[in-house]
């Protein structure tokens, strides 16, 4: 009897022994899955339910004590719907806008029993109060976000305070890309001239710095974007005026240099052109000599067997006939000369052959004359 009932408890506390060691086995199985990427917390934004007129007088208070990111914050809080402006909103969407026409509107005999809460051009004017407060602490791309969308909200005085924020802003930032150029402070990117510095590599591949002078256009053009928008508002703000003059005149300074910089890159071109061209010249002039200096040993050798026998060029052949004349001989030769005007100097051989032809020339002229002679005194016999 104690022997059936020690089975029975070790049977039945063996039973969840079982069940837990299973799970254990597919529980050990089983890949952990892997976690959900955490979206971004948005902070979420109390906005100002006090007068909004009171928030902004302190805002502007601390901006003025040099409390900049506390200023910056209540304006954030000053540029979100308050209570009011998010029940006007709701009653808008359920009443299809009868709400805004009953209660809202200037010639309701209804207007001013309700709050109407916070308007956009409050908003738009907190947003600005809030690029101020960042720009004097030195945050410009808050500052930019916080202009940016107090330019966007509403059509105001706000709108327009963020246009000049926004275009001192990208002036700024033009102006200090402007003083990086090399041909403003001095230099130039031409490697042959003397002021010539080689732009300084940046990051880890050694990579050459953008050039400032793109960057500088850039800026400058987003800047008077922004400054004529202005100006379309108010366009005897002097201020604006001057900032745009300065900007189109940087404009056309940048556009001179430019232009220097094309010449420079022309001029470097024909310069290596015109060493190229050299270099060939000087390439074919140099096999031309050597040609010329593997011909003149076969002139030289020509010549050489042509003075080694020179008799046998001056004899006249025997079917050649000596001219009669010498002065027919004459006209031939200073035909000959007239049709070569070249100067040739002879050779010895030459010289030889020429006075013997001569000597040659004047006995038949004697022999002639000699005839002549005896022919006349013929003639004369006759006639007595």
């Amino acid at each position: 009897m104690k022997q059936d009932i020690l089975q029975n408890k070790l049977t039945n506390f063996g039973a969840p022994l079982v069940v837990c060691a299973t799970l254990l086995v597919v529980a050990w199985g089983q890949t952990p899955e892997e976690a959900p990427a955490q979206e971004p917390v948005q902070l979420i934004i109390q906005p100002w339910e006090d007068s909004y007129l009171v928030g902004f007088e302190q805002a502007c208070a601390a901006l003025k004590d040099g409390r900049g990111q506390e200023a910056a914050a209540l304006a954030r809080r000053l540029a979100e719907e308050d209570s009011a402006a998010l029940r006007r909103r709701s009653w808008q969407a359920r009443t299809q806008g009868v709400s805004e026409r009953l209660l809202f509107q200037p010639a309701s005999p209804l207007l001013g029993w309700v709050n109407p809460g916070r308007s956009v051009g409050q908003q738009s004017v907190a947003r600005h109060l809030e690029g101020l407060a960042h720009y004097k602490g030195g945050a410009l791309e808050q500052a930019e976000v916080a202009w940016q969308a107090a330019s966007g909200l509403a059509t105001g005085r706000g709108s327009l305070a963020a246009c000049d924020g926004l275009g001192l802003l990208d002036l700024e930032l033009a102006e200090d890309h402007f003083a990086e150029i090399p041909e403003v402070q001095g230099k130039t990117n031409n490697a042959l001239a003397p002021n010539f510095t080689a732009p300084a590599p940046t990051g880890e591949g050694g990579e050459e710095a953008p050039d400032p002078l793109g960057l500088a256009r850039e800026a400058y053009l987003a800047a008077r974007e922004h400054l004529i928008e202005r100006l379309r508002a108010d366009w005897r703000d002097k201020d604006v005026r001057a900032n745009v003059e300065l900007i189109q005149k940087r404009l056309h300074r940048l556009d001179e240099i430019e232009e220097e910089r094309k010449q420079e890159d022309g001029q470097e071109r024909s310069d290596d052109q015109s060493d190229e061209s050299e270099a060939e010249d000087s390439n074919d002039s140099s096999e031309e000599g050597s040609e010329n200096s593997e011909d003149e040993p076969q002139e030289s050798n020509e010549e050489k067997e042509s003075e080694g026998d020179p008799e046998g060029e001056g004899e006249p052949e025997e079917g050649e006939e000596d001219p009669a004349d010498p002065e027919e001989q004459t006209e031939e030769g200073e035909g000959e000369e007239e049709a070569e005007p070249e100067e040739r100097l002879l050779t010895r051989e030459e010289q030889q052959r020429l006075l013997d032809q001569l000597r040659r020339h004047n006995e038949k002229g004697e022999e002639l004359r000699e005839q002549l002679a005896r022919m006349r005194g013929r003639s004369t016999d006759k006639d007595w």
